[in-house]
Parts: C-alpha cells; sequence; structure tokens
C-alpha cells in the first residue's frame, strides 16, 4: 500500500513539474501578415544587408503624423488609441492598446492619435543605409528625414515640414 501510495505522490509530482514547466514560457502570435493592414500584398524586402529596427514611439494625444510610407514594418500599440489612414483613398482603420498592425509599404499613410497618448513598439525589417521612413513632403526630392523618422512634434523638422499636435475634441 505504503508503495502505490509513494507511487501516486511521485506521478502526481512529476505532472505539476510538467505543468508549471509548459506554464513558464508562453508563446502568442499578436500578428502574421503578408499584406498591409489596408489588405495591400508585401512584394519583397528591400536589397541589400538587411538591419532590424525596433523603435518605441510615442505620439500625444491628437498628434496628427505627415504623410508617410516606411520599409517593411509592424507596430505593436501598447497604448492609447490610433486611427491609421491611407492618403490615396482615404481608408482608415483604428487600433487600440494590444493590437498589432503591418504597415502599407509603397503608399503614403499617417497615424492620429486619440484622447491619450499613443505608445507604440514598431520593428522595421530594413537595409543598411536605408532611412526607415519616407515624408510625402520629402518624397519629390527623393529625401527622407536624416534619423529615418517623420517626427510631429517638432515645430520644423528634418523632413522640412511643420505639424503641430492637432486638436480634434473626442475623434480620432
Amino acid at each position: 500500500m505504503l508503495l502505490c501510495v509513494t507511487l501516486a505522490y511521485a506521478l502526481f509530482l512529476q505532472a505539476m513539474t510538467a505543468e508549471d514547466a509548459r506554464s513558464a514560457v508562453r508563446s502568442e502570435t499578436l500578428l502574421r501578415s503578408s499584406s498591409s493592414w489596408g489588405n495591400e500584398p508585401y512584394k519583397s524586402y528591400p536589397p541589400g544587408q538587411p538591419e532590424l529596427s525596433v523603435l518605441k514611439i510615442t505620439l500625444q494625444p491628437h498628434t496628427k503624423l505627415e504623410w508617410h510610407s516606411p520599409i517593411p514594418s509592424a507596430a505593436y500599440n501598447v497604448a492609447g488609441e490610433l486611427m491609421v489612414e491611407r492618403k490615396k483613398d482615404g481608408k482608415k482603420q483604428h487600433f487600440v492598446a494590444g493590437q498589432a498592425v503591418s504597415e502599407t509599404v509603397g503608399t503614403f499613410h499617417r497615424g492620429v492619435a486619440g484622447n491619450e497618448p499613443v505608445v507604440l513598439i514598431v520593428f522595421y525589417a530594413g537595409t543598411s543605409g536605408v532611412a526607415l521612413t519616407q515624408s510625402a513632403a520629402r518624397k519629390k526630392t527623393g529625401g527622407a528625414c536624416k534619423n529615418g523618422l517623420v517626427e510631429p512634434q517638432r515645430e520644423e523638422s528634418e523632413c522640412g515640414y511643420v505639424s503641430k499636435p492637432k486638436r480634434d475634441a473626442g475623434r480620432l
């Protein structure tokens, strides 16, 4: 009888240890996509030496980013509400904290923060020496922002545009 109890207890401990090991690591796919949020298929990555970049971007409430087009990228919305708008047709999509978004490539779009600050973690799959994004204002001259980002908080940025947070009460 003691042998049976000992064996049962040993099996119970083994099962609990296996369960603890399984719950110690958890993986959840947040985004897997071959197209952007606007259903535009991705074609290919930029040629050259691959370079990955991960940026934390914070937008103040009611900030409107300039129209821009990045290299292949995806963002995870950590906090706040973000409305993304495509320039060519005005298509919009709303994202909240906890959602991931696949960015458009080769199509100008912008993000607009809601009533609270927006915090994004953005993953760029680019090429060494190539800017992470290109402003529509600079598209005509073939230039990009010096640091590769469109920076809306500056009165005047390296991209040569003026953009202040715009207030649209109660709207994204």
